[in-house]
């Protein structure tokens, strides 16, 4: 079994070498595209938002509000006027993404105490870009909004500003973001855009490896040819894991912060478990091009049903209860973790042991598909040479008769 097993490894990598395709799909796409996102995440949050301003006030006050927009390099003020209408335009026409209206008489109703209004519009079309301006907005106003209120109070009360503030702000808060303080969208998505790649070439490629006429193939090991597909596709799968790992933060910079063997351990447990579910289909499904899109349907949609851009808990019921089935929902929160987070073995020791049970599975079923497979098409090839020998032999009875 074991020559066997070796004969099946050549023979990939032969079949990898000369049609080209497997190093493709799996080597050069995921390398590339790693690179692609890397450089298009470097800055890793979003700067420069085209904004305009309705400023109809044009006091001193509501040209310090558009001031502090203007120096946070979140936003781009790209057009300023004194028409709201006109500003409700260049945001329907997609050439601003935020708008602030300022209405007249903003200044003197401030010192009237009469609690002045200012509005902002956001794009909700571009749902990262409305939410990032709305975060950055508020930290902008709520700043404004209470220096303006402490300067009113020392105005009225003649006490110093620093007291006025603190009478404003009754309750004082800190806080801290940990693990992404800045918000990096390069930290959160470039570990895992990657692995979708990956993912998706080698269950695609290892969907099409079991070739059910060489497996029909007399004196054959059926189980040692099953193994060197697997071995082959899921070690290529993980050297290229791997590899992606190490380019994201040797050479863009996201921290990696956990076990650098905790992250071959997965690697090495995704890569196989996914070879094993494509190897489990091939094994059985005569139609290559039917078993393709099965897996495609089945693992290219997974990124966005793993619970990892939108949450896990507020997916619908039913996701929830399918999604812990595919390998990428025990890998995928990992790997993050581990750029970002200094988490234990025993974090991810759950879903290591769910990678070998998973793998052992579709593997038993692979084996005893091939084996059932060879079985029947030996017991064809033998009733054929009977039947051949048969006619032969009826034949040289006719010729003596």
């Amino acid at each position: 079994m074991f020559e066997s097993m070796l004969k099946s490894i050549k023979a990939e990598w032969k079949r990898a070498v000369s049609e080209k395709t497997i190093l493709i799909v799996i080597i050069i796409i995921p390398i590339l595209t790693g690179l692609f996102v890397g450089f298009e995440f470097e800055k890793g949050h979003m700067t420069g938002i085209p904004m305009a301003v309705a400023d109809m006030d044009n006091s001193a006050t509501s040209r310090m509000i558009v001031q502090q927009f203007r120096e946070n390099e979140t936003f781009h003020i790209k057009y300023e006027t004194d028409d709201s209408d006109m500003l409700k335009k260049l945001m329907d026409e997609s050439k601003v993404r935020v708008g602030l209206i300022l209405p007249r008489g903003f200044e003197k109703d401030m010192k009237g105490s009469k609690s002045p209004t200012l509005l902002m519009l956001y794009d909700g079309s571009h749902i990262s870009m409305s939410a990032l301006a709305k975060i950055k907005a508020t930290e902008i106003l709520l700043t404004l909004r209470c220096g303006a209120a402490a300067r009113m109070i020392a105005a009225n009360t003649g006490n110093p500003y620093a007291d006025a503030l603190k009478l404003v702000q009754l309750v004082g808060y800190t806080n801290r973001t940990l693990y992404n303080p800045t918000g990096s969208f390069k930290f959160f998505l470039n570990p895992i855009l990657v692995t979708a790649i990956v993912q998706t070439g080698i269950v695609l490629m290892a969907s099409v490896a079991i070739r059910q006429e060489e497996l029909e193939k007399k004196k054959r090991k059926k189980i040692g040819y099953a193994l060197g597909k697997f071995f082959f596709y899921g070690l290529l799968g993980t050297v290229i894991l791997v590899v992606n790992i190490t380019v994201q933060y040797r050479f863009f910079g996201i921290p990696f912060r956990g076990n650098y063997s905790y992250a071959v351990i997965l690697s090495v447990g995704f890569a196989f478990s996914v070879t094993a579910f494509g190897l489990m289909f091939s094994s059985f499904m005569r139609n290559k091009l039917f078993c393709t899109l099965i897996n495609a349907v089945l693992f290219i949609p997974s990124p966005l049903v793993i619970g990892y851009t939108w949450p896990f808990i507020s997916l619908p019921k039913g996701y929830r209860m399918v999604t812990p089935w595919l390998p990428l929902y025990h890998y995928a929160d990992n790997v993050r973790n581990l750029f970002l987070n200094t988490l234990a073995k025993a974090h991810f020791e759950k879903d290591i042991l769910w990678f070998l049970a998973f793998t052992a599975a579709m593997l038993c079923i692979t084996f005893a598909s091939t084996l059932i497979t060879g079985r029947k098409a030996e017991a064809a090839e033998e009733d054929r040479e009977k039947r051949t020998n048969g006619q032969t032999l009826e034949l040289e009875g006719g010729i003596h008769a």
